[in-house]
């Protein structure tokens, strides 16, 4: 399994402006769409009125590699993908905003397990993430209604 290095302070903070981003988004469908503080891996926003809940990605390398790097688990734990429970998966790459049904991702991920790339990054490389070519989402993408 390939590695990748992080550092945790400069990743949250690119991540949580991602997050703010996409909050901005929201609250013009649901005004009363907020983001979810603290740890808690469910999800990271909520689109109440709408019964809608979202999980933010960033992923800074991808313009550089192609790929989108998807958790699926840290410290041998379920994370990411593998634990989430919101309806939509977004990723922010390059100013755009890319959302998934998470359903619809993960039976992606499923099907073409044996042949995605795995690669271990993050702090101490605890994390375990899936590489997945950007054009090979393209079918997947979805719009938030």
């Amino acid at each position: 399994m390939t590695t990748v290095k992080t550092n945790f302070k400069p990743a949250f903070d690119i991540g949580h402006k991602a997050e703010l981003k996409v909050l901005e988004h929201c609250k013009q469908i649901d005004p009363d769409s907020r983001l979810i503080e603290g740890k808690f891996k469910d999800y990271d926003l909520i689109m109440p009125n709408r019964h809608i809940t979202v999980e933010i990605k960033k992923d800074v390398m991808a313009k550089d590699t192609g790929n989108y790097a998807i958790e699926f688990r840290c410290n041998g734990n379920p994370s990411g993908i593998s634990a989430t429970k919101a309806l939509y998966w977004v990723i922010v790459d390059e100013g755009q905003m890319l959302w998934f049904l998470t359903g619809s991702l993960k039976n992606f991920l499923k099907a073409n397990w044996k042949y995605l790339k795995k690669v271990k990054g993050g702090d101490d490389n605890s994390s375990e993430m899936i590489l997945v070519k950007k054009e090979d989402l393209k079918n997947l993408e979805t719009w938030l209604i």
